[in-house]
This record gives structure tokens, sequence and C-alpha cells, in this order.
């Protein structure tokens, strides 16, 4: 709840305890630790999704982050929104819109807060991988449970460059 001030002590020697506080209903997208820029061409993005009753959305966005031609519509933009209606949690993707095509193929999106019974991607139910692991190492959409710092968190694998519809269920 907002509009209150917490004191919270860390270890200043390892400052390994200290706090992350998510605000519910928050997309926070990240990818793979790169040494450098462009390491290594990013083809997996992580969503993590902490879902509210109101929906949220969050726009992806990429470019080349080289030249000027994003101002030409040389970009990538995708759209996501997510709920919680209390049975279920939904997640969408709309259709990317810009010029720009991006190595990016995958999406991993974390529900949290959900131990889902059964999945849907695009009103089709999805099998179940046994980890996390197999899911990664799988080629095809899916998904897994899990848990994380968070606690509870359903995995679900998807295609990117393409609008999709999720809607797991508890």
């Amino acid at each position: 709840e907002g509009g209150k001030l917490i004191t919270y002590s860390v270890n200043p020697d390892t400052w390994s305890d200290i706090p992350l506080f998510i605000r519910q209903g928050a997309i926070i997208p990240n990818q793979d630790v790169q040494q450098y820029d462009e390491e290594r061409p990013v083809t997996r993005i992580y969503i993590d999704v902490f879902p509210a009753a109101k929906e949220t959305t969050f726009t992806y966005y990429d470019d080349d982050g080289m030249t000027y031609s994003y101002e030409k519509g040389a970009i990538y933009e995708q759209q996501f929104s997510a709920s919680d209606d209390g049975t279920s949690v939904r997640f969408e993707s709309t259709a990317p819109t810009g010029t720009f095509k991006p190595a990016l193929r995958e999406y991993e999106v974390r529900l949290h807060g959900i131990r889902a019974r059964k999945l849907t991607i695009d009103s089709g139910y999805t099998t179940r991988s046994a980890d996390g692991q197999q899911l990664q190492s799988q080629n095809a959409e899916g998904w897994t449970l899990g848990t994380d710092r968070y606690g509870d968190v359903t995995i679900v694998k998807i295609l990117a460059n393409t609008a999709k519809h999720i809607v797991a269920t508890r």
C-alpha cells in the first residue's frame, strides 16, 4: 500500500538483501545478462507479470540502436496487457508494428501469484512441461509451474512477433 515510509535494514557488506518492491499490475521485461551491448542477439525476452484486477499494459519497443531509421518507422513495438479476475489470469500480446525485425524469437512470460491448473494459448490447450528446463529446451510453445523468490509462478513460453492470448486458470 502506498503513501507510507518504510525503514528497511540491509547488510552494508554484501548488499545482497536489498528488497525489490513491485507494484501489483507491473509488467517487467528483461533479458539475459550481456557483458557489452550487442554481445549476442537477443532472442528471448523474459516478462515478469504481477497481475492485478484492473488491466495493466506495457509497450515493448526496439530499434537498431545505431541509426536514425526509427524516425522512418524502422521500429518494433508490441503491446502487452494483463489482468486477474480472481479465477484466471489473462495475458495478451498484440501483433507487432513497425518495420524493424529484431532477432527476437520468443517470450518467457512469468505469471506471478498463480499456480495454474490449466492454461490455454490462443484458446487451445497446451501441454504442460515437467519443469523450466524442459520448457526452454522444446521448440514449441508451452507452460510449466514453479516457485521463485516471489512465490508461485506459472511460466509460459510463446512465440514473439505475433498476437497471443493466454488464459491461466486457478
